[in-house]
């Protein structure tokens, strides 16, 4: 009963806290300055990285590690796929690309047939583990004596995968960004089989031993998926979802901005997103100016998301600097 109020408590709190657009309907069209330089028509359309994901052999053609670099490719190229990340191209051999980034890395040579690709994913052989532990479990107390009667044992399972996946430009083949796949998960298990008996107010248990795992395939999976997920935020942030500032709404002192890109480009509610612009800063030891980009405002996408538009509350502090045509990008944690 406690955990069931605890978890009514903390969703009451998450809701609470979400970001949401009371009386939308009232909300009316409001002036909004223009960027200097408004982005182009080529810029506005939803331009996707066309990306081929790689397995790099395994040195000891170990099963797991085969069966586990398949499970992160297929998720890789599932959620990018998916959520407009990138288009995912599989016509290439993964032997081929394998020798030309060999050759690249060795003689700094550009690759000049995959002209057609943009990036290049390469997923390493990961270690895979699987272990079990023995553990006491909490102690159970026998009614009205205050005094523990069992001890019960527990297989404690622990499954740990942990490996690299690298992002190659095309064609220079230089490494763009190295991410760390590291992903575990726990579950526990009775060391024996259920069973009691009862004399007066004491519980005797009289269960079965059960033999411990030597693997589990589930346990082993759900490891995989937690690093593979975490890895996948890392790559979206580098493929950097964005869309452009395209409306603004007011209702008294309430402003909301409108972004040309909603619910089918992943700009979900309560995504953080920032607006970032480009300025030119000069370089004092090269005396030349050089291009960066640098961050306007923070907000939060709120429940009024759409198929093709969100609605977006920035930071009150910084609403004045939004102009029409600011780029905005989702942040990944």
């Amino acid at each position: 009963m406690k955990k069931i109020i605890a978890l009514i408590l903390s969703l009451s709190i998450i809701a609470s806290c979400s970001v949401k657009i009371a009386n939308f309907e009232k909300y009316q069209k409001a002036p909004l300055l223009e960027l200097e330089e408004m982005p182009t028509k080529e810029d506005l359309l939803v331009k996707l990285p066309r990306v081929i994901i790689i397995t790099e052999k395994s040195e000891t053609d170990d099963s797991e590690q085969i069966n586990a670099q398949k499970q992160i490719r297929n998720t890789i190229l599932t959620e990018l796929q998916t959520k407009k990340y990138a288009n995912i191209i599989e016509r290439f051999d993964s032997s081929t690309i394998q020798s030309e980034i060999k050759i690249a890395e060795i003689e700094g040579k550009s690759s000049h047939s995959l002209s057609s690709v943009d990036y290049i994913i390469n997923i390493g052989a990961p270690n895979v583990t699987f272990s079990a532990k023995t553990e006491e479990d909490i102690f159970f107390v026998a009614s009205g004596s205050g005094i523990p009667m069992n001890r019960p044992m527990i297989y404690k399972y622990s499954s740990i995968v942990d490996g690299i996946v690298k992002l190659y430009e095309v064609p220079s083949l230089k490494i763009a960004k190295i991410i760390a796949l590291n992903g575990s998960y726990h579950e526990n298990e009775k060391a024996s089989s259920t069973g009691s008996t009862t004399i007066g107010n004491i519980s005797i248990n009289t269960g079965q031993a059960i033999q411990s795992k030597t693997k589990d395939t589930n346990i082993t999976y759900k490891a995989i998926q937690n690093g593979t997920k975490k890895a996948i935020l890392e790559m979206k942030q580098f493929f950097k979802k964005k869309g452009f500032i395209s409306e603004k709404r007011q209702l008294k002192d309430e402003v909301i901005f409108s972004i040309n890109r909603g619910k089918e480009d992943d700009f979900l509610p309560q995504k953080k997103v920032i607006i970032v612009r480009e300025v030119k800063i000069h370089n004092d030891l090269t005396d030349e100016d050089e291009k960066s980009e640098e961050t306007i405002c923070s907000g939060t996408i709120a429940d009024k998301a759409f198929e093709k538009t969100s609605w977006v509350i920035f930071d009150k502090k910084c609403q004045e600097k939004i102009r029409l045509g600011d780029k905005t990008i989702i942040v990944y944690k």
